[in-house]
């Protein structure tokens, strides 16, 4: 069983960014801060390849995942064929990670 949220959410948004083959780092936190709105749904999949940890920051909150302990912000998240795929859900002081 997978939590999910609802297909309908995509219609409270009107803007949309797109990042394709970005590196996690630096550049890509700069990006992502760049983007001012109270309202974020990110889809992402990050393939890990020679990482021992890295993280977002996205709109204050800091999300981490260490690849040694398969973790996402503490929690076990195991990578999939090396890849994580996350949907995140931030309004204004909430976050949702699915």
């Amino acid at each position: 069983m997978f939590v999910r949220p609802a297909e309908e959410i995509n219609k409270l948004y009107n803007k949309s960014a797109s990042f394709v083959n970005e590196f996690i780092g630096d550049n890509l936190n700069s990006k992502l801060a760049s983007i001012k709105t109270p309202s974020v749904d990110i889809k992402a999949i990050i393939e890990i390849d020679n990482s021992i940890a890295f993280s977002l920051n996205i709109n204050g909150y800091k999300i981490e995942y260490n690849v040694s302990g398969n973790t996402l912000n503490g929690h076990f998240t195991p990578l999939v064929d090396k890849r994580l795929e996350l949907e995140l859900v931030i309004y204004k002081n909430l976050i949702e990670v699915c």
